[in-house]
C-alpha cells in the first residue's frame, strides 16, 4: 500500500495496490501491518456503509471521540474535507478538500482531533467508513459553513441533515474541553470488525 501525507498534519491518503490479469482485478483495501509500520492506528473496531441518494447532500463536520477513521468512496464521487482542530498541531484550524471517487483505489486516513465531512458530487454515493473503535463514543462536530474556516464547497445549495445543521460554530475553549475528555477514554475493547448499514 502507498501512503502520502495530506496538507493536514497526520492525515494520509492511502492507495491500494491493484492487481489485474486478463479477466479480473483485485485491490487490497487495508493491511494492518502496512499501517503499523508507519506508526498509524491499525485497529479495526467498526465498519459502516453510508448511502447518499441526492447530489449536493453534505455530511459534516464530524468527529468521533478518540477514534481514527479510514474513509473510502465505493460508488459515485464526493468532495471530502478535513479540518484540523488540534491546538498543538502545526495545521490547527486549517482545512483541506479533495475528491474521492469510485475506482480510484484511494482512501483518506483521519486521526483523532480532525473533523471530517463530505459533499456528494453525484447521486447514489456509497461511502465505506472504518473506525478504530466500536463507534459508540458519540459524534460531535462543527458547522460546515463556519466562517472561521471558510470552506469552499463545490455545490452552494447544500442538503444538510437536521443533526448537522444543529452543530454550533467553532468555540476554541469548548472544543478544547471536549478533545481533552477524549484522551481519558479507555482504548477500544472491540478488535473484530463489524458491519453496519447507515442509511441516514
Amino acid at each position: 500500500m502507498k501512503f502520502r501525507e495530506s496538507g493536514i498534519s497526520g492525515a494520509f491518503f492511502v492507495a491500494g495496490d491493484p492487481r489485474r490479469d486478463g479477466t479480473a482485478g483485485q485491490t487490497r483495501l487495508f493491511c494492518a501491518r502496512s499501517f503499523s509500520e508507519r506508526g498509524l492506528d491499525a485497529r479495526v473496531g467498526h465498519s459502516s456503509i453510508g448511502r447518499v441518494s441526492r447530489r449536493g447532500t453534505l455530511r459534516g463536520m464530524h468527529m468521533e471521540r478518540g477514534e481514527t477513521k479510514l474513509v473510502r468512496c465505493l460508488a459515485g464521487k464526493i468532495f471530502h474535507v478535513l479540518i484540523d482542530l488540534r491546538e498543538s498541531s502545526r495545521t490547527f484550524c486549517k482545512w483541506e478538500g479533495s475528491i474521492l471517487k469510485e475506482d480510484d483505489d484511494r482512501a483518506v486516513y483521519v486521526p483523532p482531533g480532525i473533523a471530517f465531512g463530505f459533499q456528494a458530487l453525484t447521486s447514489d454515493v456509497v461511502v465505506l467508513t472504518q473506525l478504530s473503535g466500536p463507534g459508540d463514543g458519540g459524534v460531535f462536530g462543527v458547522r460546515w459553513d463556519d466562517p472561521t474556516f471558510g470552506i469552499s464547497w463545490p455545490i452552494a445549495e447544500a442538503i444538510v441533515s437536521q443533526r448537522d445543521a444543529s452543530f454550533a460554530r467553532f468555540e476554541r475553549e469548548q472544543l478544547a474541553a471536549i478533545l481533552a475528555s477524549t484522551s481519558k477514554l479507555p482504548p477500544p475493547s472491540v478488535t473484530r470488525p463489524s458491519l453496519a448499514l447507515d442509511l441516514r
